[in-house]
């Protein structure tokens, strides 16, 4: 009787270990699963900015498709061109300009984007679009702007120079829009500042001007910014002004410098040898 009594104990205190090992193996499990929800939901909301490279992916299509609802197609780059620029980038290919994608995502969804070109023939960084799903929140902005100025200077480097200028460009008719005041914003805080001539814009393809019925002696009348990462500029020389210009006429919009478009710049900066602020912007 006192061995049956004793195997009974032993029996009730194994099962009853092995009950208490399964219990905190279930807390363990339990509170795993709960720190893992709470991580996926803060993902979800945290604003990630990275340059994007894997044209294949969801988030290129996001972008592009961004791009779209907010850039006009005469002015946008087509996303094939666009594709086989970041492309050409992973294998190398540098000259005439390298082509950044730079986003902002929360999870898995684009928030904003930030395209730019390294022009490499002048040593300049050209912002071409800043586009929002308008959440307003500038921070965000400054994280994109900050990450495509570090992606300019590092390709000037492999150049073996320092990044002469930053451009950017800004729509005259719609400089109350979000996108534009992160344009501002964005040069103010650096010290960029507006050039004081109108700057005309060709389309990216004449056959899509043709295609929209948009007159050819109509182009979009930008504001061009400038900037330099060295130190706070008035202005710039009109040889410095006429390189730069030549560059963005040729190799963005593939257009000769005696095009009408790029005459009608010139006109509007007359025999100036300095071209400094314009004022209102």
């Amino acid at each position: 009787t006192n061995q049956l009594e004793q195997l009974k104990g032993e029996v009730i205190n194994y099962f009853q270990k092995d009950l208490k090992d399964a219990k905190q193996m279930f807390m363990v499990a339990y509170k795993f699963i709960q720190e893992s929800e709470q991580q996926e939901k803060e993902d979800e909301n945290k604003v990630i900015v990275e340059e994007l490279l894997d044209t294949n992916t969801d988030l290129f299509h996001q972008a592009y498709r961004m791009l779209t609802k907010n850039i006009p197609l005469p002015f946008r780059e087509k996303k094939s061109f666009m594709r086989y620029s970041l492309n050409y980038k992973l294998g190398n290919v540098s000259f005439p300009l390298i082509n950044h994608v730079i986003i902002a995502r929360k999870g898995n969804h684009v928030v904003a984007v930030l395209y730019g070109q390294y022009m490499a023939r002048a040593n300049f960084g050209l912002i071409g679009y800043v586009v929002s799903d308008h959440s307003k929140d500038v921070t965000v902005g400054f994280s994109l702007f900050n990450h495509l100025f570090s992606a300019f200077q590092n390709d000037a480097r492999r150049h073996g120079k320092n990044l002469w200028l930053i451009v950017g460009e800004m729509d005259a008719d719609e400089t109350n829009s979000y996108e534009a005041r992160l344009i501002r914003i964005g040069f103010r805080r650096y010290g960029g500042i507006p050039l004081d001539f109108d700057y005309y814009q060709p389309p990216m393809s004449t056959l899509t001007y043709v295609f929209y019925k948009l007159p050819l002696t109509n182009p979009k009348k930008l504001v061009l910014f400038v900037m330099s990462l060295a130190g706070k500029i008035n202005g710039l020389t009109r040889s410095d002004l006429i390189t730069l210009l030549e560059v963005l006429y040729e190799d963005t919009y593939g257009i000769s410098t005696d095009h009408k478009f790029f005459k009608m710049t010139m006109d509007s900066i007359g025999n100036r040898e300095f071209i400094g602020v314009k004022r209102g912007f």
